[in-house]
């Protein structure tokens, strides 16, 4: 449970005064917290602080500072140990603060490790190959939010990981679409539960 908090998932849901308090007192409590500077953890609550800080136009920075620090940390700490999802979503973490801060270094190994990792955890049919349709699923989101960002931005390397990104993504989608049932719910196989990932419908929306 400890571990979801320190995820900040619920952060974008929140009203904007209400998020930066909820942030601040993180930042504030920072020696009192045990499990949330762990890659995992950390990686997702970047994703997730980022995305509340650039809907809201906030320049912060005492919050950038913590946030880059953070980043710091994670590149020298990947989880080449756990692999699989872990390592997938450090990767796609530093791509976001890569882009949000940019830095080209945390860029070139964001890159690098969503190549690899992609080729190797997404299989010929577009399933993710720990064939858990709750993480494809919050892969398959993930992997949309990169292709988008890698859009939208210009700087070199982004236009030919886009299409490498768009790639991925066709495949997932094909095998989303293939594993759900006809109302759009997908079967609990291999650690799968509803509420954890964005529906199939949203996903294919």
């Amino acid at each position: 449970m400890t571990y979801n908090l320190n995820y900040f998932e619920y952060l974008n849901r929140l009203p904007k005064d209400d998020g930066l308090l909820l942030i601040r007192s993180f930042m504030l409590c920072e020696s009192d917290i045990r499990d949330g500077f762990e890659p995992y953890p950390i990686s997702l609550r970047a994703i997730n602080w980022i995305k509340f800080i650039s809907k809201h136009g906030i320049n912060d920075e005492e919050i950038d500072r913590f946030l880059y620090s953070d980043y710091r940390w994670l590149v020298k700490n990947l989880e080449h140990h756990i692999l699989g999802n872990h390592l997938l979503e450090n990767a796609f973490s530093l791509l976001i603060g890569a882009y949000y801060f940019r830095d080209r270094r945390l860029f070139n190994k964001a890159k690098k490790l969503i190549l690899a990792e992609l080729d190797e955890q997404i299989l010929s049919d577009g399933a993710h190959f720990e064939l858990s349709p709750m993480y494809h699923s919050i892969l398959f989101h993930r992997v949309l939010d990169c292709y988008d960002i890698a859009r939208a931005n210009r700087q070199s390397g982004s236009d030919d990981l886009a299409i490498f990104l768009k790639g991925k993504a066709v495949l997932m989608t094909s095998w989303l679409r293939n594993i759900c049932f006809s109302n759009g719910t997908y079967p609990h196989l291999n650690d799968s539960t509803d509420g954890i990932a964005p529906t199939a419908n949203e996903l294919l929306d």
